[in-house]
């Protein structure tokens, strides 16, 4: 899309990426935003955030520089909300974290083995706005989904000391 419909050239597109994955470290504070919101709470600003990096980026042909705004945001949108989804997995498969960690990673592969043909198909057929409020669509719907309270994991109790008066360490 940077390329045909804003045409940017192989080194921008390289910068372009390179801010996509900066934006992405700024995902790393997720656990802070699902500490203090909740999860579903949390998981609708990402959302949001993806909305609107489409939307930048729909208007990149126009101001060439919104595209790297959109980059941004999208990585940081779309690393939050898939760091959201492992949180929740972990707290509602809490003593199989694993397996709480494995079905979110494995739903976000599935979704961008279908979602990429899906988008180039659209692509192609209807151009970028199409794909891009497609995935806008996608996107906004999934807010729709409300995430319900996670369990909280019980508290732990005190841990005793190993050593008892008398015991030497």
């Amino acid at each position: 899309m940077l390329r045909g419909e804003a045409g940017f050239a192989e080194a921008r597109i390289a910068a372009a990426w390179m801010v996509l994955g900066l934006g992405g470290l700024a995902g790393g504070l997720t656990g802070r935003l699902v500490g203090h919101l909740g999860t579903g709470r949390a998981h609708r600003p990402a959302l949001s955030g993806m909305v609107l990096g489409y939307a930048l980026l729909a208007m990149a042909p126009a101001l060439p520089t919104l595209a790297f705004a959109a980059m941004a945001l999208f990585g940081a949108a779309y690393i939050a909300s898939s760091g959201v989804l492992l949180i929740r997995g972990t707290a509602l498969l809490a003593d199989r974290a694993g397996l709480g960690l494995g079905i979110p990673f494995l739903a976000i592969a599935v979704g961008q083995m279908v979602g990429a043909p899906l988008l180039g198909a659209v692509l192609a057929g209807g151009g970028a706005l199409a794909a891009l409020a497609l995935s806008a669509a996608l996107a906004g719907g999934a807010m729709a989904w409300r995430m319900g309270a996670a369990p909280q994991p019980a508290a732990a109790a005190p841990v005793a000391s190993r050593h008892q008066k008398g015991d030497r360490p």
